[in-house]
């Protein structure tokens, strides 16, 4: 019984590995989104000011509020990709340690 608790333990350890390995990925690529967005704001920001025309005015105003709108949501997926990487480490510590403590007793027995 013991050892079939230890091995799921390392099993659900395994898994939540996997996870954390991709949700790694997607944080990078997210960091990375979230970098190109906000050099595209900033570009549509300099065209605006440098005032290139009514018509290129209006055209990088919009487009400064889209990049804005995708910079934002990148930024929020971001956030919930740290938050759930945090409670995936949480829970990897906490396997970990029943892991060790059933590991502990078996072999105490």
């Amino acid at each position: 019984k013991d050892a079939e608790d230890a091995a799921r333990a390392f099993a659900e350890r395994d898994e939540l590995a996997q996870r954390l390995a991709a949700l790694g990925g997607e944080l990078a690529g997210l960091r990375e989104e979230r970098e190109t967005l906000q050099q595209d704001v900033a570009m549509a920001a300099t065209c605006q000011r440098r005032g290139l025309g009514a018509t290129a005015s209006t055209d990088g105003a919009t487009d400064a509020m889209r990049l804005q709108k995708e910079l934002e949501m990148a930024e929020g997926m971001l956030r919930s990709y740290e938050k759930e990487n945090e409670s995936l480490v949480q829970q990897n510590r906490q396997l970990r340690q029943t892991a060790r403590l059933k590991r502990e007793e078996v072999d105490g027995r």
